[in-house]
């Protein structure tokens, strides 16, 4: 894989982390009124404001999720079809991916896609 190929891996690597920070970022934001008035322990008031915001909430949530399953599919196929992994390793990036979802992909990346010589052999498909 040359340089160009990595790079660009990169940015879809963090592509779903961002997604979940918008997300995050987006609750954070809608309940501020009750964190700084400290009744963040009134769970009728937060249920109440997430409810008023619940199709941006859902909607935010649907994308993230979607593009973190996206990037797991892209990792795991490009897993199978390496030739110089070992079973064991692979197994355990995918259980890591799907433990830790979008905060894994980056460390995928750098870990494994970026150390990976130009010329890696790969099976020619996953079957």
């Amino acid at each position: 894989m040359d340089e160009t190929a990595k790079r660009n891996w990169a940015i879809i690597s963090f592509i779903p982390f961002l997604a979940w920070s918008v997300w995050c970022a987006y609750i954070m934001i809608i309940t501020r009124p009750l964190i700084i008035s400290q009744s963040y322990q009134d769970h009728e008031k937060i249920v109440t404001t997430v409810a008023q915001h619940f199709t941006t909430v859902t909607i935010l949530v649907s994308i993230a999720s979607l593009l973190t399953a996206i990037m797991l599919f892209i990792n795991v196929i490009h897993l199978a079809r390496l030739k110089n992994l070992h079973a064991g390793s692979k197994a355990g990036w995918i259980v890591f991916m799907i433990a830790f979802g979008a905060v894994a992909f980056p460390i995928f990346w750098y870990f494994q896609i970026k150390q990976e010589p130009k010329r890696e052999e790969f099976y020619p498909d996953i079957a």
